[in-house]
């Protein structure tokens, strides 16, 4: 006889959101400002404020970092949207992959070697792609960074706009910026390492094993892809939103 516990009933943690907690509000609202900016009827605000939150939600970054977000065509950069040339096609999120702070570089062995990537590349899920393009198409003059008002602007805005969403104020900045994070350290089994190199962001209780830890581009991709797939879980269209199976990097 086995015990299971019914994990839809009780959060497996109280710092965490789930995607459920999150598909009737947060998501819901993306989707559809999503789709109302394609026809362009939907406030400016409104546009602004849900492009942040999708770029923090899938980057796992705090709306700080969120925010100094650039526009390029280039797939080489510290924190880029990279658009498809044609809407059809997968846009994709750029950044930095996490370097060994070696102290002295030492001579490379031919042959002993393994070739290092200095840079990640993920598919944009649907949503936060037509969001950043619709909020691009809107932004005056040729500057990169997507977001210019001061940080202290986004977060007075930002926090009031989610209570309405969420009375029980479970839904917070600082949980939504972590949900990704949260899923594919699951998806792990709980290696932070593994999780900080998939994500560009050195973890505090990884600091040590990064210095010993690799990891294969296509194994960040799949779990990349996997926390993006648990969040969104056929929000769009349909029921089925697919990625590449393997990922560019």
């Amino acid at each position: 006889m086995t015990i299971e516990i019914d994990k839809d009933r009780m959060p497996w943690s109280a710092i965490h959101l789930r995607p459920k907690e999150i598909q009737e509000t947060l998501l819901q609202t993306l989707v559809s400002t999503a789709k109302a900016a394609r026809s362009g009827q939907v406030d400016e605000v409104e546009l602004e404020n849900c492009t942040l939150i999708a770029v923090s939600l899938e980057t796992a970054r705090p709306i700080a970092a969120s925010a100094s977000i650039r526009h390029d065509r280039v797939s080489e950069g510290n924190f880029l949207f990279v658009p498809s040339k044609q809407e059809q096609e997968v846009s994709r999120w750029c950044w930095r992959a996490i370097e060994p702070l070696y102290k002295a570089e030492r001579p490379k062995v031919p042959g002993m070697e393994i070739v290092r990537t200095l840079h990640l590349s993920y598919p944009i899920h649907p949503v936060a792609d037509t969001l950043l393009r619709e909020w691009h198409r809107r932004l005056q003059g040729s500057r990169p960074e997507l977001f210019r008002e001061p940080l202290e602007t986004y977060e007075k805005r930002l926090k009031p706009w989610l209570r309405k969403l969420d009375s029980t104020g479970r839904l917070t900045l600082s949980k939504i910026a972590r949900m990704k994070w949260s899923l594919i350290s699951q998806k792990s089994g709980g290696d932070m390492a593994e999780a900080s190199l998939v994500l560009g962001l050195p973890h505090p209780l990884a600091r040590v094993p990064l210095f010993y830890s690799l990891l294969e581009l296509d194994r960040a991709s799949w779990l990349f892809e996997q926390a993006t797939s648990a969040i969104w879980n056929g929000t769009w269209d349909d029921k089925d939103i697919s990625y590449p199976s393997r990922v560019r990097a």
